[in-house]
């Protein structure tokens, strides 16, 4: 019994598309970067402030602050995961059918890893992940 690889399609856009891509990447990682040192220095701030009346309003931010902290660390681990693809050559190719990943989902989310069809079922399915 031979077993079945999944064919993985190269060349899905052109190099010139692939750049703007890779470029639209790189904005979005600086821009999330710089949201984090943001919101890095406002929980330090935060943290050397005393007055007892509004801790439970900023114990609320701080929890909020973090939770956007997360997802943004998230974001940018896809974000390099999608970088890694334009070098490998494997870049717009969905992980689970290994198909082209829709050029209009890719210029909404440029580090998309599903197709729109795959990542639809995975929400109906309730494994749908971050951003994917």
């Amino acid at each position: 019994m031979t077993s079945r690889k999944k064919v993985v399609p190269t060349a899905v856009f052109s190099p010139a598309e692939l750049e703007q891509f890779r470029q639209r990447l790189l904005a979005e990682r600086q821009r999330i970067e710089d949201s984090l040192k943001s919101s890095r220095d406002n929980l330090a701030n935060r943290g050397q402030r005393e007055n007892i009346e509004e801790t439970g309003s900023e114990d609320f931010i701080h929890s909020v602050d973090l939770s956007v902290m997360a997802t943004s660390s998230e974001s940018l681990r896809l974000i390099d995961e999608a970088l890694e693809n334009i070098r490998l050559g494997t870049y717009g190719i969905c992980r689970d059918c290994g198909k082209r990943i829709g050029i209009e989902r890719l210029e909404f989310r440029p580090y998309a890893r599903y197709c729109i069809t795959c990542k639809s079922a995975r929400e109906a399915n309730g494994t749908s992940h971050l951003h994917g």
